[in-house]
Order: C-alpha cells, then structure tokens, then sequence
C-alpha cells in the first residue's frame, strides 16, 4: 500500500518512503473477529502507522481488537497486533510540521530546512520532506545536505532503468518523460536513477538533443542533468541557453548547471553581455550572473546597477526649423490679353503665409540603465551576497560603501 497523497507538480505519481510492510505480515483482506467474539472497531482516521520493521504506512486506519487494520481497495485488512509500533494521526503530525516550520529562524536557512526534511521523513510525511527539499534546491541547486538527504532516504517511485539491456533506450525514455514533468527534488532522484547507465556517451548526447528540444520543461531537466552528471562540459551550449533562451525557467536552469563547473572565468562572458545594446539581453544577463552563483560576479553587478547616466550635451546638437502657420491661397489679379474677336483673363494667384518660424534643437542626450534590469542587477546581488539593504540603488550603493573590500572581483578571482 503505498501514499497516495501528493504534491501539485508530481501529479499522479507517488513517492513514498519504504511504505511496505512484508505481504505475510497482512491478514487477508475484510478480516472479522472469530465467533463469539464482539468488534471493538474504533473509528477510521488518517494515521501514520509506524511499521516495527521499519517504514511508515501513511493510509486510513483504525484500531479493533488491540490491533490495527488498514484502509484498501478491497476493504479493511488487519496487521498483526505487534507490527505497529505507535500511530499518531496524520493531522496531528502535519500541525507539528506546521509549526516547526513556523519556528525556523532564519525563514529560508537550508541547514534547518533540511533538519525540518529530515524529521518529516522519519514521521512519514514523504511529499511534505520533498517540498521542503524543493525550497532548498530551488535556491541552492548543489546544496550538499539536501542531496545526500535525497539518496539516504529510501524514496520510491521513481521509473527504474534496471530492465534488460535491449529495453534500457525505451526505459530511459520514459524516466526522462517521468523527470521533466517532476519539481526539483524528484529530478534529482531521477538523476540518480539516470546515472546507472553504463554508456555515458549515448546518455551525453541524448541530453544534449533534450536541451534543444521543443519541450521547455524536457530542456530544463538536461540542462541540470548535465550539470550534475557531466559538470564542466557543454559549457558553450550553456551559456547559449543561459543567456538567450525564450524560457526564464530554461535559463535558470542552465545557469545553475554552470555553477556546478567550479570555474569563475564563465561569467566572463556574461559580463560582457551586461554592455548588450539589447535590453533583454542585458536583464537576462543580470539574471544569470546571480542564478551562477560566482561571488566574482558582485563587483560587476554592482557596477552596472550604479552605473551613471552618460551625457553629451557639451557637443553642439542636430537642429533645425519647424513652421507652425496658416497658408491662404487668394487671386491677386488678371492678366488680360486681347485677340481677334475675344479677350482672354488669366487669374494670377498667390499665397499668403501667417504664423511663426521656430529653431528646434536636442538639448543634450543620455543613456540610462531601465528598471528591469536594475531590479534583476538587484535580485542577483542578494542572491549572491545574502544582503538585503532595499529596493533602490542608493541603498546598494551605501552596501557597497561598506563591503566593498569584501567582494572585490580580484579577490575573489584567486
């Protein structure tokens, strides 16, 4: 029997924490007590039924007759009386998680995140665990704790690559189909799974045809499939995707892959990129620079979110003349010609003109920085820094004062 309860993005699919308890522990199913005797069935409710040989069975229970029977398909099935170690109900559990959550201080420390992940795997609460694993990784995509604690826990559900070795294409297939449609965490399970395949050429390439496909969700998972299984390679094609892919989810991704590379020299390409001509360009690169994580990256970010507004006022600008008027057209006089037996009138027209000849100039002009990419300059450098001074440049701007020494480029180049 395994959850069936489950977080929005997996969908259909169940994760579940060594949920099982051996098939000759169970009582056939619809058990009832033997002749003679009276139920004393208390009632149903959602537990946590922790199994004495280890796993928690996470279903609708009740208690008759000293022992525990389980909620299926097929009706109630009875455990034997010492196969169940303690039951709390579900919503008792989930309150406890809801307010060890609350007590977490710092909000978003991962180091209690995790502690937090850990403990709802041990009380059963499998999809809450990957939920918290997910907040995590979603911002530290190599936080080390959160990965060790995805494949210490026995979590199942996962399509399996362990078939025969004519099926593994079509069984590799379906885990990548299964991966692209899973949040951060279940990919990093995927990954695991992805990383039994023996030929790891074939794997490289299909992952590199995944990171052009049409699918954003399928490019997402290659780009950090290949940064956790071939890290430092491809950095070219990451870059690409970094920077320009339509997909801010994509670029995330590929950004991300890139810090798993170790080499601070990749940002400087997308510093380059900050000096684009095209503004899209310049927020996507503001963005990609925080999701890599290089601490190099702050004295740049800092630069272009400070930067100044360039003028040229003091070289004489184009100008020239507007006329704002009215024109009239009027007949002046005739010009009369005498022939043989007529006379012939000729209108002479003119024009007469009133209103004013203005001389229009450029005064001066200036190239400014645009609010998407000072807010993006922004969200990278709290991303890298861990500071949040406020909302406004002059508030980075007095951080920087303050830090400048600490996260000068060179520095952190060595």
């Amino acid at each position: 029997m395994v959850i069936q309860r489950l977080f929005p993005a997996l969908a259909a699919v169940t994760l579940v924490c060594v949920l099982c308890a051996p098939a000759h522990a169970f009582q056939s199913p619809n058990s009832a007590p033997e002749a003679g005797q009276e139920s004393t069935a208390k009632p149903s409710a959602r537990r946590l039924l922790h199994l004495a040989r280890g796993g928690v069975l996470r279903c609708v229970a009740r208690e008759r007759d000293g022992g525990w029977e389980v909620q299926g398909s097929g009706g109630w099935t009875a455990l034997p009386a010492d196969a169940v170690t303690r039951a709390p109900r579900e919503s008792q559990v989930l309150r406890e998680a809801a307010r060890r959550e609350r007590a977490l201080k710092p909000k978003h420390d991962p180091a209690q995140r995790i502690d937090l992940a850990r403990w709802m795997v041990t009380e059963g609460l499998v999809s809450e665990a990957l939920g918290a694993i997910d907040a995590v990784l979603d911002d530290r995509p190599h936080y080390p704790a959160a990965l060790a604690l995805l494949t210490s826990s026995r979590f199942l559900g996962v399509p399996s690559l362990q078939v025969p070795g004519d099926q593994i294409p079509a069984a590799q297939e379906a885990l990548m189909r299964w991966a692209a449609q899973a949040p951060i965490a279940a990919r990093e399970l995927a990954l695991v799974e992805l990383a039994r395949i023996e030929d790891h050429e074939q794997l490289h390439a299909d992952l590199l045809g995944a990171l052009c496909a049409f699918s954003l969700r399928r490019r997402v998972f290659a780009a950090q499939a290949i940064g956790r299984l071939f890290p430092g390679q491809d950095a070219k094609r990451l870059l690409q995707h970094a920077l320009l892919d339509t997909s801010a989810a994509v670029r995330r991704s590929a950004a991300q892959a890139l810090s798993n590379s170790h080499d601070t020299s990749l940002i400087a390409p997308v510093v380059r990129a900050l000096g684009s001509q095209n503004p899209r360009v310049r927020v996507q690169s503001a963005e990609a620079l925080g999701f890599m994580g290089y601490p190099a990256a702050v004295e740049p970010l800092m630069a272009y979110l400070t930067l100044p507004a360039q003028t040229s006022a003091e070289h004489r600008m184009p100008h020239s003349y507007i006329f704002v008027g009215r024109q009239s057209a009027y007949i002046q006089d005739f010009d009369v010609e005498v022939a043989t037996f007529q006379a012939v009138a000729d209108p002479q027209v003119n024009i007469l003109l009133e209103g004013s000849v203005l001389e229009a100039g450029i005064q001066s002009s200036g190239q400014y920085s645009n609010g998407a990419g000072a807010s993006a300059a922004r969200s990278s450098l709290s991303r890298l820094t861990g500071a949040h001074p406020g909302h406004t440049k002059a508030a980075w701007q007095r951080w920087w004062k303050a830090h400048r020494e600490d996260w000068r480029a060179e520095q952190r180049l060595k």
